[in-house]
């Protein structure tokens, strides 16, 4: 019997989580999902600071200054998306590479669902739906941010100048086009749902197969079928702590009449960037990931 790895010391730890920590900085998408966790993390020390703490001209610096912080990240993501958005979402349209792949060849007698490599195709039809989601997605948020930043310029206001696009009092505000590209985001949500939670069913029941030793497997099969689980059910989890603030973002008038209270919506943004960010991270783990099987 071969004994068990023994443990990382302490400094070997830190170096291979410092390299980890560069690798995901380095990479654009790492890099937005940092900026996520630190935003929302700001968003709710200030929530603390506010609710909890006695209040005193501290306090209420440090809050305002946290908030501001906050807001400095939601807009630097925004940027990233500015750049980044468009060129991804058309690659997934053009050769499908949102898609998730196909499980390995399977050594199962059964051909039938849920025995088998491809998703049951009305799951397959909800994936093909998800890059065209952000197709209405990305389009909005733009016209949301440039009606934030020019005001004058997009949204209706007092006295707007002749022949502007705002004159004809039909131009909506950025709020409406925010609302529009949440309601975007939140059907992704919805079909990434149904296709996780097929894949997390499809999966485990061909690994009780494999388990129960009805069916001669390699190691590596076994590992690599729990390595796809594991990232389905991280996929999973993020999109249902993202349901509820998405469906919340859906409303034009959410900071004026919000659907769900706005310490609910923080906290499961705040959990969501936390599980986001660690698995990112553990994933560029020199030497083997803690989390993954």
């Amino acid at each position: 019997m071969s004994s068990p790895a023994a443990s990382p010391s302490p400094l070997k730890l830190l170096l291979r989580t410092a390299a980890a920590l560069n690798s995901t900085h380095n990479d654009l998408n790492g890099c937005q999902k940092g900026m996520s966790l630190l935003g929302y993390t700001c968003k709710m020390l200030a929530m603390f600071l506010e609710f909890y703490v006695p209040s005193s001209f501290t306090v209420k610096s440090l809050s305002s200054g946290l908030s501001k912080l906050y807001l400095q990240t939601l807009t630097s993501r925004y940027c990233i998306r500015l750049v980044n958005g468009p060129s991804s979402v058309f690659d997934a349209i053009r050769y499908d590479s949102w898609a998730y792949p196909p499980l390995p060849e399977l050594p199962l007698a059964e051909t039938e669902y849920p025995y088998t490599r491809e998703s049951h195709p009305s799951v397959r039809a909800v994936e093909k739906t998800m890059p065209y989601t952000m197709l209405g997605y990305y389009p909005t948020e733009y016209v949301a941010y440039a009606s934030w930043f020019f005001p004058g310029l997009l949204h209706n206001g007092d006295a707007p100048p002749a022949g502007s696009l705002r004159d004809s009092g039909k131009w909506k505000s950025a709020d409406f086009f925010s609302a529009v590209s949440c309601s975007f985001w939140l059907m992704y949500i919805v079909a990434d749902i149904v296709v996780q939670s097929e894949r997390v069913h499809r999966i485990t029941a061909i690994l009780g197969k494999l388990r129960a030793g009805e069916t001669p497997a390699e190691g590596g099969l076994v590992a690599d079928l729990e390595a796809q689980l594991y990232n389905s059910k991280v996929l999973l989890g993020r999109e249902v702590l993202s349901l509820l603030p998405a469906f919340a973002w859906s409303f034009e008038d959410v900071a004026a009449n919000p659907k769900v209270p706005n310490a609910a919506i923080n906290s499961l943004m705040w959990l969501e960037s936390i599980l986001d960010y660690v698995t990112k991270v553990d994933s560029r783990m020199p030497g083997g990931s803690f989390l993954r099987p």
